[in-house]
């Protein structure tokens, strides 16, 4: 599941939608994570009540399919616990087996902290992080590294994050000239923590609690005796490699990672699916994209999104009218290389949130550089995806259908 623009595609829906299916057919998926970090949060909707927004394990989970947190995988070992044990008061049958790679780096609260602390002076400059401390982890991995097989000598190396963190955090109030109380209050607390020595055995003590763990096994499970189901984090729009630096995620969010992962384990790629909802949307601050129509798109549309509320790193959602050449040239870029290794695979389009266009409005789309109207989304769909060399196109209307 490849979300083809900024993320908030419904990657988590369209998991848990393939997964169902595959259960239907008698098959044995496995949805595996490749790429990305807790910084994803895909909502899957059991029904009107019951819904939970995935971050650290698979949107398969409903359906009780196992998990693969690929070495491409960032872990917070906090953040995994806390969403497991809500998960599990959501959906107590819940016993499926999550595998976690050995090579999987762990994230730490120094990088967060730091992540935090350099985008609350970025200002007007804010690159729209998430603040969950991916690009730092990745950053300070290269230097201090920490993986999930150091799980039994955690306190080692949280020992020499600890001294890396203080480095870090005297070069920057030097260069910024701060002082820690002119910072909120919550955001104070984390950054004493992660000075004082005294919390070091005490972050340690959560990296060893997924040893503990009934459903995790550290280790790699044999994808040959599974469906894999390749569930991304953010949108084509935010690759690493995306020229919009740095206003991107440190991730692959197209097939390269899944192309890796397939060579590894020998198994086959036989369908990709890019997802976009039938509008634009960007979740965290980015100047090169065009909130001219932001308005004009909540007035044509109903829009409702449980996940992606306001807060302090990202701000709010912004949105345009649906983009179709960046869209389907996105889509052309990523294809181009799945098909070089597994040239009989197949793409399919997946719309979200068709349902949200208001009754009576006319539906609007970038194509060819104009903003061209239409009567529905139906018209636009027929008039560009009618004659396309896809699989299959999907269309969901509502978050639990």
């Amino acid at each position: 599941m490849i979300g083809a623009n900024y993320g908030d595609e419904s990657k988590g829906r369209t998991t848990d939608y393939v997964v169902k299916n595959m259960l239907m057919d008698g098959l044995n998926p496995i949805v595996v994570r490749y790429s990305g970090s807790n910084n994803a949060t895909h909502t899957v909707y059991l029904n009107q009540d019951n819904y939970h927004a995935f971050s650290s394990f698979g949107s398969g989970s409903y359906r009780n399919a196992p998990t693969y947190l690929s070495s491409f995988f960032i872990v917070d070992p906090v953040a995994f616990e806390k969403e497991l044990n809500q998960f599990k008061k959501k959906f107590s049958e819940f016993n499926a087996t999550i595998y976690i790679d050995p090579k999987c780096r762990f994230v730490t609260p120094y990088d967060v902290a730091l992540n935090r602390l350099k985008e609350q002076f970025r200002k007007e400059n804010k690159h729209g992080s998430t603040g969950n401390g991916l690009n730092e982890c990745i950053n300070r991995n290269v230097i201090h590294p920490f993986y999930v097989s150091d799980c039994y000598s955690a306190q080692y190396h949280i020992t020499k994050i600890h001294i890396y963190f203080v480095e870090q955090f005297n070069k920057l109030q030097k260069e910024l000239n701060f002082s820690l109380k002119g910072l909120p209050t919550d955001f104070q607390f984390l950054i004493s923590m992660c000075l004082d020595p005294y919390y070091i055995q005490l972050i340690s003590k959560k990296y060893t609690t997924l040893l503990d763990n009934k459903n995790v096994i550290i280790g790699k499970p044999d994808l040959k005796q599974f469906n894999c189901v390749f569930e991304g984090s953010q949108g084509l729009a935010l690759d690493e490699d995306y020229p919009n630096f740095p206003y991107v995620t440190r991730a692959k969010t197209g097939v390269h990672n899944i192309l890796k992962i397939c060579t590894e384990f020998g198994v086959e790629l036989t369908d990709v699916y890019y997802l976009s909802r039938c509008y634009m949307s960007r979740h965290g601050f980015d100047p090169n994209f065009n909130a001219e129509n932001h308005q004009a798109v909540l007035d044509h549309f109903d829009i409702v999104d449980v996940t992606n509320t306001h807060n302090n790193w990202q701000g709010s959602m912004v949105f345009d009218y649906l983009d179709y050449d960046g869209l389907e040239q996105r889509i052309t870029d990523d294809y181009t290389e799945c098909r070089e290794q597994f040239p009989n695979c197949t793409q399919h389009r997946v719309f979200s949130c068709i349902d949200q266009l208001k009754k009576g409005v006319p539906f609007k789309a970038w194509v060819f550089g104009k903003l061209e109207s239409f009567p529905s989304f139906e018209h636009f769909h027929t008039a560009y995806y009618g004659n396309h060399d896809i699989g299959s196109s999907i269309q969901f209307r509502s978050p639990i259908n």
